[in-house]
């Protein structure tokens, strides 16, 4: 799995020059994806290519049931590719994911402590 290193405030900032093109409530929506423990278990699992739902769901510790109703969000919501292989469906990152992953997880790093201190009411929910 190849993560990025080098110049993390570039990748950052082409990542928020994209976002801010999106109407705010576009915006909002795909980090309140992201906020999910469930769906961010099933991303960080497809990081390392491509599995099966099953796959997937065993790899991030959810039901196969409660996994496929994450995987279909995803997919809908353009952050996951499938295809069907006769009885199984493969799930992948779709194209640029996994470097706005990465992107977030270095901008993270910097600001975890904050983000664990944090006692606003609405950051108490996850």
């Amino acid at each position: 799995m190849t993560r990025v290193t080098a110049a993390p405030d570039c990748i950052i900032f082409q990542m928020t020059q994209v976002m801010s093109r999106a109407p705010l409530r576009v915006r909002a929506r795909f980090f309140a994806g992201l906020a999910d423990t469930a769906r961010l278990a099933l991303l960080d699992t497809l990081r390392d290519g491509e599995r099966t739902a099953g796959e997937a769901a065993a790899a991030a510790d959810l039901s196969p049931s409660n996994a496929s109703k994450h995987l279909a969000c995803l997919r809908d919501c353009g952050l996951v590719e499938s295809r069907q292989d006769w009885r199984h469906v493969h799930y992948r990152l779709a194209d640029s994911v996994s470097q706005v992953l990465d992107a977030n997880d270095l901008f993270i790093d910097r600001v975890a402590d904050r983000i664990a201190a944090c006692q606003r009411p609405e950051m108490r929910r996850v």
